[in-house]
C-alpha cells in the first residue's frame, strides 16, 4: 500500500502487527492492530484516521488490541459502518 500524500494525519499502522483489514460499503479501508488501535483510510483522500483508547473519553475503544473488523450494511448515517472487537 503506498500512502500519498505522506503523514497527512497518520502514515497509516507503524509498529503495532496488523491483524484485519476490511472494507467498507463507502470505500473506507479499516486496519484492526494488536496494540495500535484501529485505521481508517479515507478512500477519497487516502488519509488514516486513528481511533485509539482515551481514559478520558468514554466513547474512544475499550483497548487499543483490535483482534477484527467487521462490516456492518445497515449503519444509521452519519455512523462508522463497521464494528471492531
Amino acid at each position: 500500500m503506498t500512502i500519498d500524500p505522506p503523514q497527512p494525519r497518520s502514515a497509516g499502522p507503524g509498529q503495532p502487527a496488523v491483524v484485519d483489514l476490511q472494507q467498507d460499503s463507502r470505500g473506507a479501508l479499516w486496519i484492526a492492530t494488536d496494540g495500535g488501535g484501529l485505521y481508517r483510510r479515507d478512500p477519497i483522500s487516502g488519509y488514516f484516521t486513528v481511533y485509539r483508547h482515551d481514559p478520558n473519553n468514554p466513547r474512544s475503544l475499550s483497548h487499543d488490541h483490535c483482534e477484527n473488523c467487521v462490516s456492518m450494511r445497515m449503519a444509521p448515517s452519519g455512523s462508522p459502518p463497521l464494528a471492531a472487537g
